[in-house]
């Protein structure tokens, strides 16, 4: 495609991208409002997240052959309109549909990356690949800043329900918005393709995203090292706000905070893309991010009661660019070690993973809250896992044995 096209795939991607996770945010970022209207305690809004990321699961397990018949650009459209209904329907504050609003919401945010990726993997230059690719996530911590900065003050001054139909029009809009870009975006989708109920929840779609992620050399540790990463920003994004509301800021003052941390995200995501594909080698780089994500979250995890936003902002900050900057550079890898027609199909099933580790990471959590009585304990855990893992892929790295060093670049 010409220099314009990838341009115009970037910005249709980077929009749906952003109002993707606004509305992804939207649940716990006024987090302790909804608990409160359920009768939940605060810290269950992790499970209420694991939820959604279970949604997530569901969509890249047995519905990626909407991908394949109506395109990305239309299957992210229907997602938009998808996750607007989850935010109307979260307005109700009954449990059960507050359930069932997490499961939707889950499951609309399926398709992003897959279909994001499909779009950028056919239009961006390979030698700024990764830079590409990491813009286009940066959407993520960014809807995560406009979800901070603009629904928690809502949620603050005039309730959830506002801040919950606030973010659902924006979901809309978005949709519509990219609506231009169908024609050139969707111009291979396969009419042939089956979606009947039959043929989306047929064994072989389950089957189909295990072979994925296993047959293609450097896909596997490449993964891992993100589910690793995930953890880390699964809970960060799940419990900043209500975290820092038990640490004695006020819902505003707690979002703030998270559009420090989600700011941050947007700005290590740029920046930490480009330079991988300066240095060009981008899994020695998410080595290096893992053992300062994991000291990051150590300090952020130790922040004391009545703490000052100044700090909390601060500790976010530093926490986010290292621990929410590395999805582009491995969907770039992921992009890289596939071949260029399998491109969604390993990008799904090495987001089945991630969002293993996203769906799991806000229930484990809690449970260690429920069990330990502390906020610190968990943070200590899971930076701890990180750690671990850093130190795993870097012997590899260093001993010759990490297989996708040793493969050129597409």
């Amino acid at each position: 495609m010409s220099k314009a096209s990838w341009k115009v795939a970037l910005a249709a991607t980077l929009g749906m991208q952003i109002a993707s996770s606004f509305m992804g945010q939207a649940i716990p970022t006024v987090g302790p409002l909804l608990t409160e209207a359920t009768g939940l305690s605060q810290e269950q809004i992790g499970n209420v997240n694991a939820v959604a990321y279970g949604g997530n699961l569901i969509f890249l397990l047995f519905f990626m052959p909407i991908l394949a018949r109506f395109g990305p650009v239309r299957t992210l459209q229907l997602s938009g309109i998808a996750a607007a209904v989850a935010m109307l329907i979260a307005t109700t504050g009954w449990l059960p549909a507050l359930m069932l609003a997490a499961v939707l919401q889950g499951f609309s945010y399926g398709p992003s990356a897959p279909a994001g990726s499909r779009i950028i993997a056919e239009t961006a230059p390979i030698r700024h690949r990764t830079l590409i690719f990491s813009i286009k996530q940066s959407g993520v911590p960014f809807g995560g800043v406009l979800a901070g900065l603009i629904l928690a003050p809502i949620g603050h001054w005039a309730g959830y329900r506002p801040a919950m139909i606030f973010a659902a029009i924006c979901g809309i809009l978005a949709a519509i918005a990219i609506e231009p870009t169908r024609r050139m975006l969707d111009a291979e989708r396969d009419r042939s393709v089956s979606v009947s109920p039959r043929a989306l929840l047929r064994w072989s779609n389950l089957t189909s995203s295990i072979r994925a992620i296993t047959q293609y050399p450097g896909l596997l540790p490449v993964t891992f090292m993100a589910l690793s990463l995930s953890v880390i920003q699964g809970s960060l994004f799940t419990f900043t706000v209500t975290y820092l509301v038990a640490r004695g800021l006020d819902l505003a003052e707690a979002g703030t905070a998270l559009a420090c941390l989600q700011i941050a995200g947007v700005t290590g995501r740029i920046v930490l893309g480009w330079l991988a594909d300066r240095t060009g080698k981008p899994i020695r780089n998410l080595v290096l991010q893992s053992f300062a994500g994991a000291l990051f979250t150590v300090f952020f995890g130790l922040i004391p009661n009545g703490t000052s936003l100044l700090l909390a902002g601060a500790l976010a900050a530093l926490t986010g660019f290292v621990s929410a900057g590395w999805n582009g550079i491995f969907l770039s890898e992921i992009a890289r070690l596939s071949p260029p027609d399998r491109v969604a199909e390993a990008t799904s099933a090495a987001n089945v993973v991630i969002f293993l580790g996203y769906a799991s990471s806000p229930a484990i959590f809690t449970a260690l809250i429920a069990w330990t009585g502390s906020w610190t304990i968990p943070f200590m855990l899971f930076a701890g896992q990180l750690a671990l893992m850093g130190t795993v892929q870097g012997v590899m790295l260093l001993t010759g044995r990490h297989p996708s060093v040793n493969l050129r670049r597409a």
